[in-house]
């Protein structure tokens, strides 16, 4: 479920790049490869669509398990941990806070410094809250599609990029969804 979640947030949003393989058999759990589009993440939106799509491993297994499970954190390199750094940057190097954006105040240790600056941590947690529900949204919206996905991965456990187009063109014309 969590991959096939993965799998279809970058499907939605084919400017950030293609989705090239989706596995289950990952020694550190699953993984969803995305051949990125270094220009879709010059920009504001961009980097909300990569939150997004960090965030919606968690939010498939939030809407079709009924919580999230643990594998969305727990090590440095974990999906949340990617979610929370890219949401740190936007508050603090990117210039992309609503508070002061042009300060570039680079944190040395980020967890640390979130403990330290709750006004801070709000203001990333508010982002990840608001991508987290914007995945929710759009997942739902695609539940077929990823439902059909997550069975799939589960009976062959790698998929290739070809595979997810295939089963996101069988349920496209049931749903809209959002531009690049």
């Amino acid at each position: 479920v969590h991959e096939a979640g993965h799998a279809i947030a970058y499907s939605l949003f084919p400017v950030l790049g293609e989705v090239q393989t989706v596995s289950i058999v990952a020694t550190e759990g699953g993984e969803t490869s995305v051949r990125l589009s270094t220009d879709a993440l010059q920009t504001a939106a961009g980097l909300g669509r990569m939150l997004i799509c960090f965030l919606a491993g968690r939010a498939a297994e939030r809407l079709l398990l009924g919580e999230p499970g643990v594998s969305s954190g727990g090590r440095a390199e974990s999906d949340l941990a990617h979610a929370t750094r890219l949401a740190l940057e936007s508050e603090t190097t990117l210039g992309l806070s609503e508070e002061k954006p042009l300060l570039y105040r680079p944190p040395s240790q980020p967890g640390d410094f979130l403990h330290l600056n709750r006004e801070l941590a709000a203001r990333v947690h508010g982002r990840l809250e608001a991508a987290e529900a914007k995945a929710m949204e759009l997942l739902r919206e695609h539940e077929p599609a990823m439902i059909e996905l997550a069975g799939q991965l589960v009976e062959h456990q790698v998929l290739d990029g070809e595979a997810v187009r295939i089963v996101m063109a069988r349920h496209q014309s049931r749903v809209s969804h959002p531009a690049g």
